[in-house]
């Protein structure tokens, strides 16, 4: 990490970054890598068992659903990567667990969505509440 810090510090001295956008950038960069690994090891699971199209399809849907309500925020990393192994487990195998006809699947989703729009953004520790024009655009 010694290399890192002074490729940081060098930016820092040659860009005029300050400290607050040198913590923004080591964010996003730290986030990248995070949630980058969490899916490359989420599509090897998938690509052994066979799901890989169904893992995709979840992320999208799941990834919409994600930006516009938050979500929810574990202090460790083995913690938040076995909450969504579970949660992408449950995505992809109730339904065919449940054994639902693809209609309903998509009705059920489609209520799921507009539940979702009418509870609004879900709100945390780490996330501030929202003004009425952010909370009416999210």
């Amino acid at each position: 990490m010694k290399s890192l810090d002074s490729l940081f510090e060098n930016a820092q001295a040659e860009c005029h970054y300050s400290d607050y956008d040198i913590a923004r950038i080591r964010y996003v960069l730290s986030a990248f890598y995070l949630e980058g690994s969490k899916i490359l090891i989420l599509l090897c699971i998938s690509f052994l068992f066979g799901y890989t199209a169904e893992l995709i399809a979840a992320a999208l849907v799941l990834l919409s659903i994600r930006t516009l309500c938050g979500g929810l925020h574990f202090q460790h990393y083995l913690s938040c990567f076995a909450f969504t192994v579970g949660f992408f487990t449950l995505a992809i195998g109730l339904p065919l667990l449940v054994n639902l006809t693809y209609p309903v699947r998509i009705i059920t989703l489609l209520l799921c969505l507009v539940a979702l729009f009418l509870t609004g953004p879900v709100l945390s520790d780490n996330r501030p509440a929202l003004t009425g024009k952010e909370f009416q655009r999210l």
